[in-house]
């Protein structure tokens, strides 16, 4: 029962540290939608994005903080004391992930934006009618300003971006920290498992909660049927080889523990 107790309050600690810094993360890319929106307008359709900074610096600061908590629970078996050991190996890691994923993912939200913005425009435009010289470009502006700041511009649209990068690197950086301490005890024979932790949400997926609990060795991969049918095969909850529909806006959470620990939870 001791080591239950102890699994649920782990958790529970890494999900309350991924809630504020969900929140900090919408927060600040809520205030760059809305900058972005405003240079877009009057710019006509040109921004210079500053996510990139945004995400670099989120993810540098989870990705190390989890990593750092995850070895820790898998070295000590008690899933409480700290330990400072690998956090340059994973600072340098999450650095090279950054400069290589991150920069892809925000490209394709700024085309997105600006494929929505385009479209919007259009969309004004052929409302009001071919003769744009009766119309003053300030409602236009107005125009655009309501639509896009209720869509692609949104607070909607920051949090939802904050929910599934803070919940992908989390995840990520507790399975690099779980390779690092599975190459250090790859001598004493022990192996490592993992568990799927289904988060509560507002429109909880019934295939996340279905696998809540669900404990498989490392190696394996965690089978998420989507509603179409399909089957994900994926290591863990955002993995990158997940579709959209089992990686958007999911707040799962993966724990990694030694054979040991897995032994005393059952």
């Amino acid at each position: 029962m001791a080591s239950k107790r102890q699994l649920k309050r782990f958790i529970f600690k890494l999900e309350r540290k991924l809630v504020r810094e969900r929140k900090k993360l919408s927060s600040k890319l809520a205030k760059e939608l809305k900058r972005q929106l405003d240079e877009i307008i009057e710019n006509d359709g040109t921004f210079e994005s500053r996510t990139y900074d945004i995400l670099m610096n989120a993810y540098l600061e989870i990705g190390m903080e989890f990593a750092d908590k995850q070895f820790n629970a898998l070295t000590t078996d008690d899933f409480s004391k700290a330990d400072r050991f690998f956090l340059d190996y994973w600072k340098g890691w999450i650095e090279q992930f950054i400069s290589i994923k991150v920069a892809e993912k925000v490209k394709n939200m700024d085309d997105w934006s600006l494929k929505r913005y385009n479209e919007v425009k259009q969309q004004i435009k052929e409302v009001i009618g071919e003769s744009p010289m009766s119309v003053e470009p300030s409602y236009i502006a107005e125009q655009l300003h309501k639509k896009l700041g209720r869509g692609v511009f949104s607070n909607s649209r920051a949090m939802t971006i904050a929910r599934t990068e803070t919940s992908a690197i989390a995840n990520l950086a507790k399975a690099k920290s779980a390779e690092s301490w599975a190459d250090q005890s790859e001598q004493s024979g022990q192996r490592q498992f993992k568990m799927w932790v289904h988060r509560p949400s507002n429109s909880p997926r019934d295939n996340h909660v279905f696998l809540d609990g669900l404990i498989i060795e490392t190696n394996e991969s965690f089978q998420v049927v989507a509603e179409n049918g399909t089957t994900d095969y994926m290591k863990y909850p955002h993995d990158p080889n997940g579709s959209a529909e089992n990686v958007i806006n999911c707040n799962c959470q993966v724990v990694y523990m030694s054979e040991d620990y897995m032994n005393q939870l059952n």
